[in-house]
């Protein structure tokens, strides 16, 4: 008698999860568009989910387990694919995560930025796609990747621009904006001022509600013109705690003060995850 009831208690509880996990995916295929701040220490690592169904992973961190638990706590239950990977740069803090997510997940297709480097884990990503076939594209500016088979979720690829091969590898790195009818993403790798003066003089409109600070809040990105024509709601800083680096650089955070922008923090909050109906945008 103590077995049966041990035992439905097993398939109640069972049945509450499944519940729960349903109940959870059917919401965020509600609201439409998921976007995932990872926390995988000093790198970046965001995970983009439209309407429940089509996945996009841009960059990994530099450890493979950190980021595969990660996506554990992030991903719907059983979701072994991932339809875009876009690596911004080649840099370890960005790329040597992916490893481990082109070995475990099915690849749909891979964005990269077109810069050579000796990077020995980015070349593997690059030798594992060639061996199992996976569509690879060099960004562009100009270039849109939508998430939905009706265009309502669309990452806006607004630099690298021509031919990046031998260029300083930050410079190359992919610089877009995540759009769902009136919700903004500006997501800018680890971009410099450099790359943000092109973007502006260019003229593309990134106004966006949320920032993700390029090269992890460090002083040689997020210039306070750049900031004020993105004029975003919140900026979110993905560092490492007590990082060597220093990131947050003090006058990148006096910046987004002055302008009275709210700052989230990988190191403070973990995962920080917006949801959004195309119209606001949650944080979860």
């Amino acid at each position: 008698m103590k077995m049966i009831n041990k035992n439905k208690f097993f398939i109640i509880f069972c049945l509450i999860v499944l519940i729960t996990l349903l109940l959870v995916s059917e919401l965020k295929r509600g609201l439409g568009l998921q976007v995932s701040f990872l926390d995988v220490g000093q790198g970046d690592s965001i995970y983009i989910k439209a309407f429940g169904k089509t996945d996009m992973l841009i960059d990994g961190g530099k450890n493979g387990d950190v980021l595969l638990q990660n996506l554990s706590a992030t991903m719907d239950a059983f979701d072994n694919q991932i339809d875009v990977l876009v690596i911004t740069h080649p840099d370890e803090d960005h790329s040597g995560g992916l490893v481990s997510v082109v070995r475990d997940y099915k690849i749909g297709a891979i964005f990269i930025s077109g810069n050579i480097s000796d990077n020995k884990n980015y070349n593997q990503i690059l030798e594992i796609a060639g061996q199992e076939k996976i569509p690879t594209f060099k960004a562009e500016a100009g270039t849109n990747i939508y998430l939905d088979n009706d265009k309502k979720v669309v990452f806006e690829i607004l630099s690298p621009k021509g031919e990046v091969l031998f260029e300083e590898s930050n410079s190359t790195s992919i610089l877009g904006r995540l759009v769902y009818g009136e919700s903004e993403f500006m997501l800018t790798g680890d971009a410099g001022i450099d790359i943000e003066e092109i973007v502006l003089k260019e003229g593309w409109d990134i106004d966006s509600d949320v920032l993700k600070l390029g090269h992890h809040g460090s002083k040689t990105s997020s210039s306070i013109n750049f900031l004020k024509a993105v004029d975003p709601e919140v900026v979110i800083i993905s560092a490492g705690e007590n990082n060597s680096y220093g990131h947050p650089h003090k006058e990148v955070v006096d910046r987004v003060n002055s302008l009275g922008i709210k700052s989230l923090a990988t190191y403070d909050l973990g995962i920080i995850t917006f949801l959004s109906d195309g119209k606001k945008i949650y944080l979860k």
